[in-house]
């Protein structure tokens, strides 16, 4: 390799980690850690678009936050409801799910202790995904929640919530 390039792809670098980490890119989330387009568990399949955090495993467990005790990914990331949506349907889509990306999925995500398989399903979005729903909400996340806890989004507007255990908003 010359020199030449070599310059280039270490001056590219840095530019490719900040694009890969979310900074710049057209999904504004600070999540993606790979360029993995899929990650698979078990009994999930859950699968990053542009606008999706990357995963490493498909679950959602509760966590102890100031809020109380919410509902977040594997990682610990926020999980939010919309009180816009329908129990069939995102109102959520275009520039609106670039700042909250949807939980995709298809199939079951794991379950953390205390959260009920039967509240959990998906929607079918307009761009033929599967998002994840609990207690009849689509979820998602919110791009300016920079760390697993951080919970920014939460009455965004007066119409975004961190969800409970029961799959209902916190603080509305």
């Amino acid at each position: 390799m010359h020199r030449v390039q070599r310059r280039l792809i270490a001056g590219a670098l840095p530019f490719v980690v900040a694009l890969l980490a979310g900074c710049g890119s057209s999904s504004s989330t600070p999540y993606a850690k790979s360029p993995a387009t899929s990650a698979t568990t078990a009994t999930t399949s859950i699968t990053t678009t542009a606008s999706t955090p990357a995963k490493a495993a498909a679950s959602v467990k509760l966590a102890d936050n100031p809020l109380g005790k919410l509902l977040v990914d594997g990682e610990g990331r926020t999980l939010y409801l919309f009180t816009k949506d329908t129990s069939s349907a995102s109102n959520c889509s275009a520039a609106c799910a670039s700042t909250w990306p949807p939980l995709i999925a298809s199939g079951t995500p794991a379950l953390g202790t205390g959260l009920d398989t039967a509240l959990f399903g998906t929607i079918v979005r307009t761009d033929g995904t599967n998002q994840v729903t609990f207690n009849g909400h689509p979820i998602y996340y919110y791009a300016k929640d920079a760390n697993p806890g951080d919970t920014t989004g939460q009455k965004v507007g007066s119409v975004w919530f961190a969800i409970d255990a029961h799959g209902n908003p916190i603080g509305a």
